[in-house]
């Protein structure tokens, strides 16, 4: 008598898909935990007016201002809250000049209360935020732009989804 042969199960093969899938995933997460990573090379995806990409001379008097036009702040999650610090560094240590909450389409002076994020930007750097992302790159290169994750990486990774399409700029 001929032995039939045992067919392979197809549950088990969804099974080691789904694993493989999870574990892709995971290592996906772990890679992305490099929020406070180096802030990489952009195009105008920041600009509202995606047509025409205006530069837009930024001070400390229009900062806030500049910040809410951008199209990835009407593209944060409803509950995000990004504080974001601008410091000078001229009596040898870390002096804040100016606090910034980043919410939803807004951006206003003042401390967060339970930020996500904290974002810290030394002030020389202001003038040339019209360059956002070029200028950030230059602040991350110089070890004067700071990001410090105030949740986990993963539940971040989540809530800021809405903004992924700027990973490049965010260093994501």
């Amino acid at each position: 008598m001929k032995q039939r042969k045992k067919r392979k199960n197809k549950p088990t093969k969804k099974i080691i898909a789904m694993i493989l899938a999870i574990v892709m995933i995971l290592a996906i997460l772990l890679i992305s935990n490099k929020l406070t990573g180096k802030i990489v090379g952009f195009s105008d995806l920041f600009s509202k007016n995606k047509k025409t990409s205006e530069y837009v001379q930024v001070n400390k008097e229009n900062l806030g201002n500049y910040l809410s036009r951008l199209s990835i702040t009407h593209e944060l999650p409803d509950d995000a809250e990004i504080e974001l610090l601008i410091y000078n560094f001229d009596k040898g240590y870390r002096e804040i000049e100016d606090t910034y909450v980043i919410t939803k389409g807004n951006v206003y002076k003042g401390k967060a209360e339970v930020p996500d994020i904290v974002v810290l930007l030394h002030s020389k750097y202001i003038n040339n935020l019209g360059y956002l992302c070029s200028t950030l790159q230059e602040a991350n290169r110089n070890g004067d732009l700071g990001i410090e994750l105030k949740k986990s990486s993963t539940s971040l990774l989540w809530k800021y989804k809405s903004i992924i399409k700027y990973k490049d700029c965010l260093g994501l």
